[in-house]
């Protein structure tokens, strides 16, 4: 909510700064309509939402996460801008996130562990542009896409409090594997572009963004101090709430 608010004061600011600039500006600025362009993209910030997690007894409860780090490569992207107002891109991309949760398995034990999940995928994205103004516009973005991604849990435990001495046992866990899947994506964003040249455009966006599934656990544990368990196959999706920043070159 903040960042929308913040990006709604820009974009105030900004259409006077258009305002003033294009009554100073004695130039035509050049059509990119019927254009092919390249870009590329980067992510600036990035919230993860709450993973669900099941049970055994397929009770449903919610992790408590925090974000470690994150790294990524530039997201590539080639499209065509049909129009002033709409224009559409197909991108490819590769992620890599890292989180720890915490969450109740059985009775009052506790689940604690730390991922990594490679993102990996394309996204078909359709962007529709407000051409109110000459060097600043607003567009609204959807887009559908198709992830392969990778996961792995480790540095798994589990949280036993037992009454020694006062103090809480720890065990460690055996090894949890996490896995590949396949799934569809989408996402929806709001943003603003910037002209910057004739033939390249600048634009920040903010938006949510859906990366499809990741395999959480798929094995049968045997956790020391309880009794033996079979932990079910458990899927998530990654959905983050995220800034993304472009440059775009008209061909």
């Amino acid at each position: 909510m903040k960042a929308m608010k913040s990006l709604a004061s820009l974009l105030l600011a900004l259409c006077v700064v258009n305002t003033a600039l294009a009554e100073q500006s004695k130039t035509t600025v050049s059509d990119t309509s019927g254009k092919f362009y390249v870009g590329l993209g980067m992510d600036v910030g990035s919230k993860f939402r709450k993973l669900k997690y099941v049970e055994v007894d397929h009770v449903a409860v919610y992790l408590k996460k925090r974000l470690k780090s994150s790294s990524n490569i530039p997201s590539i992207y080639f499209g065509y801008k049909f129009s002033d107002t709409f224009s559409a891109d197909i991108s490819a991309y590769w992620k890599k996130v890292k989180y720890e949760g915490v969450a109740p398995i059985i009775r009052t034990s506790l689940f604690v562990g730390k991922q990594n999940i490679a993102l990996r995928g394309v996204s078909l994205d359709g962007y529709w542009t407000l051409p109110l103004y000459t060097y600043v516009k607003p567009y609204a973005k959807v887009g559908v896409g198709y992830a392969k991604n990778r996961s792995s849990i480790y540095n798994a435990k589990i949280i036993v409090p037992r009454s020694r001495g006062g103090d809480v046992v720890i065990e460690s866990c055996p090894p949890l594997s996490g896995g590949e899947t396949s799934s569809l994506t989408y996402n929806v964003a709001l943003g603003l572009k910037f002209k910057v040249l004739d033939s390249m455009d600048f634009d920040i966006g903010y938006g949510h963004f859906d990366f499809g599934q990741f395999v959480m656990r798929q094995s049968e544990t045997e956790i020391p101090g309880v009794d033996t368990v079979s932990v079910p196959k458990t899927n998530q999706r990654v959905k983050v709430r995220q800034l993304t920043l472009r440059a775009v070159y008209y061909l």
